[in-house]
C-alpha cells in the first residue's frame, strides 16, 4: 500500500489557491456578476452561508463584505502609518482568515488587488487576486 504525503509547501500552495478561489468567488458575488457565478468557486454555497449568517433568505439577500468577514474571518484590522506631522493615516486593511495550521492573512488597500498569504509549518505561499469590489467595500469600511 502506497501513501502519498504532501509537503508543507504543497499544502501551503494548495490552501493558498483555495482561499484565492474563495476571494474570486466572493468578488463575483459582491459585483453581481451572475454570468460567472456558476463557473467559479462554489459561489452558491458561500452566498447561502453569508445570507444565513445575516438571518436572510438567499433569494432576497443583498451580499456585502461585512457578512463575509463575519462568516469566515477571525479578525479585521486597519493598517496605517504616522506621517512626519504625527497624523495617523489609514493605508489599508488586513484580516486573519484562519490560524493554527495554516495561518492565513488577507490584505488590501484602496487598489483593486487583494493579497492572500498562507503560512504552513515552515512554508509560505502568496497570491494576488483582482477583487475591486471587495477592496472597495472593505476600504470604505475603514474610512468612517
Amino acid at each position: 500500500m502506497s501513501t502519498m504525503t504532501k509537503t508543507d509547501q504543497e499544502m501551503a500552495d494548495d490552501y493558498c489557491e483555495l482561499i484565492a478561489d474563495e476571494i474570486r468567488g466572493l468578488e463575483i458575488i459582491l459585483s453581481g456578476d451572475e454570468a460567472n457565478r456558476a463557473n467559479e468557486f462554489d459561489c452558491e454555497t458561500l452566498l447561502d452561508e453569508m445570507a444565513s449568517n445575516a438571518g436572510e433568505e438567499s433569494d432576497s439577500y443583498q451580499p456585502n463584505a461585512i457578512d463575509w468577514l463575519n462568516v469566515n474571518c477571525l479578525e479585521f484590522v486597519t493598517l496605517g502609518q504616522r506621517g512626519n506631522d504625527g497624523e495617523w493615516t489609514i493605508t489599508g486593511w488586513k484580516t486573519l482568515r484562519s490560524f493554527g495550521g495554516p495561518n492565513v492573512w488577507i490584505e488590501g488597500d484602496d487598489s483593486s488587488i487583494v493579497s492572500v498569504d498562507v503560512y504552513w509549518g515552515g512554508s509560505e505561499s502568496h497570491q494576488r487576486v483582482f477583487a475591486p469590489t471587495l477592496s472597495y467595500q472593505l476600504d470604505e469600511m475603514t474610512n468612517y
